[in-house]
């Protein structure tokens, strides 16, 4: 077997392992409540007993493949993660100025007016974030 073959195999089974984190998380009950995101968990006692006992099976054959082909294990780094998202969701934001609302019509210029100084302030706090996750994500793990 290949190290591209051994590569593929990692990064879709990590893939699947980070998503049981997610769905045990919300197997226990958990909703993210934001100011424009909000989850609603549906999920009845029984279901979440259920998800719930399947992701130990699920991760027993996850820990089966990783020693029978000797996969190691994927370490995210949370500054990294919070470092790259800052940096992702900056264009979408920037893509909220007025210059930018054009393609959906002009815009009201009170609009723009209100907007365009929101959308800097909010860049320049999640650049401030970035900076902080890009200064901790060089830092090795420990040493806080």
């Amino acid at each position: 077997m290949s190290e591209l073959h051994l590569r593929g195999i990692s990064t879709a089974l990590a893939l699947l392992d980070e998503t049981l984190c997610a769905f045990e998380l919300w197997a226990s009950g958990r909703e993210d409540h934001g100011v424009l995101y909000h989850e609603q968990n549906t999920l009845s006692a029984q279901e979440r007993e259920e998800i719930l006992s399947a992701i130990p099976q699920i991760r027993q054959v996850l820990e089966e493949m990783r020693d029978k082909l000797g996969l190691q294990p994927k370490v995210e780094n949370v500054a990294s993660n919070i470092w790259a998202w800052c940096w992702i969701l900056m264009e979408p934001l920037q893509e909220l100025e007025g210059r930018h609302l054009r393609r959906y019509g002009e815009p009201p210029a009170e609009l723009v007016e209100y907007v365009d100084p929101k959308v800097a302030q909010l860049c320049e706090l999640l650049g401030r974030v970035g900076k902080i996750a890009s200064e901790a994500r060089t830092r090795p793990a420990g040493c806080a």
